[in-house]
């Protein structure tokens, strides 16, 4: 049941931030309780922060307005080894500032980056895409202040051990 927890370099955290398909945005709401919402996002490691879009307005924007410090995680892989009631995975954690991206020229690099990293084969349509929903979508920067991850990958030989 136990397994060996390892915790990662920040270089390894870094890559499992940009590989991970999408996380978990942890907030703070208007109402002082927690909120906790899956996002697609994508990580810029020179600016050391990552980006996601949302709707101009609704309980995301107002919490992230009211208390900007927010928290992701993302479990970039997961499995169950259920003969040795263990589970292998690698996880990361990034704390940061939350804030509407308001300049146009950064709002437009990130829906790039954005449509780079989950829609590569439609690259001819990013800029159609981009343009319909501008008005409508707001990008939101989160400038990373601490950054962690771990792995678990027990020896499933000394787990069975344990078992018996």
């Amino acid at each position: 049941m136990a397994s060996k927890r390892i915790i990662l370099e920040q270089e390894q955290a870094r890559r499992l931030l940009a590989k991970a398909d999408y996380g978990v945005l942890s907030l703070i709401d208007v109402q002082d309780m927690p909120y906790g919402v899956p996002i697609h996002y994508v990580y810029d490691e020179k600016k050391h922060a990552l980006a996601f879009h949302c709707g101009k307005d609704g309980r995301k924007i107002r919490a992230m307005q009211a208390h900007p410090q927010v928290a992701l995680t993302a479990v970039v892989q997961e499995t169950i080894v259920a003969p040795y009631f263990i589970t292998h995975y690698q996880s990361v954690m990034a704390q940061g500032e939350a804030r509407i991206v308001t300049e146009e020229e950064e709002k437009r690099e990130w829906l790039l980056a954005l449509c780079r990293r989950f829609a590569p084969q439609e690259q001819a349509r990013w800029e159609e895409v981009i343009a319909a929903y501008w008005q409508a979508v707001c990008m939101v920067r989160v400038d990373i202040t601490e950054l962690s991850g771990k792995e678990s990958r027990d020896d499933e030989e000394k787990s069975n051990e344990r078992t018996r």
